[in-house]
């Protein structure tokens, strides 16, 4: 996969790596067989589907790059994972929990087109919080600088792991015994 990834960083999209074995005496010999194929240039990196989010902000987590003067661009198997799944957890941030991000990649002549289909579902958002067990400290001293997660506002999992440390801390340090 390593040397795909570096195949396909030099315009070279279509690289296909063989491996095969032999055994000689005590020892082994690797034999790769690399076909490169023909370099392609990215023409065009888009993001389709987003109502929410800007183009500007979720591009920022895209590594895929449309070429420029002097490069093919960026692009690997490798990167379309990345950057679909940096996209996934950019919605989900931002209360998409059922967001799926689909990567397509269209070949036309000696270039590629890579589109980000994103299907961002509904928002989910909290309805209630409730700080349940915590009978000796009030919020404010829980959470001297508020808890990222209000009701009426965007769920984030981050979020509610961020809460989560801070109340835990806050028990640490200030709690009787802590």
């Amino acid at each position: 996969k390593n040397l795909i990834s570096y195949f396909q960083s030099k315009g070279n999209f279509e690289a296909a790596v063989q491996t095969s074995v032999n055994k000689q005496g005590n020892g082994e010999t690797i034999l790769y067989t690399i076909a490169k194929g023909p370099k392609h240039k990215v023409s065009s990196v888009s993001i389709d589907g987003n109502k929410v989010l800007g183009d500007e902000q979720l591009f920022d987590h895209v590594g895929v790059q449309k070429a420029k003067f002097f490069s093919h661009g960026l692009y690997s198997e490798k990167l379309m994972r990345s950057s679909t799944k940096n996209l996934e957890a950019t919605f989900r941030a931002e209360g998409y929990i059922a967001v799926r991000v689909t990567p397509k990649v269209e070949g036309k002549g000696g270039n590629i087109d890579v589109t980000f289909l994103v299907e961002e579902g509904p928002r989910d958002n909290v309805r209630e919080l409730h700080i349940v067990g915590n009978d000796t400290m009030a919020v404010a001293q829980l959470a001297p600088k508020g808890l990222k997660l209000i009701a009426g506002k965007p769920y984030s999992q981050k979020s509610a792991d961020d809460d989560r440390q801070t109340i835990n801390e806050a028990f640490r340090v200030l709690a009787p015994g802590g």
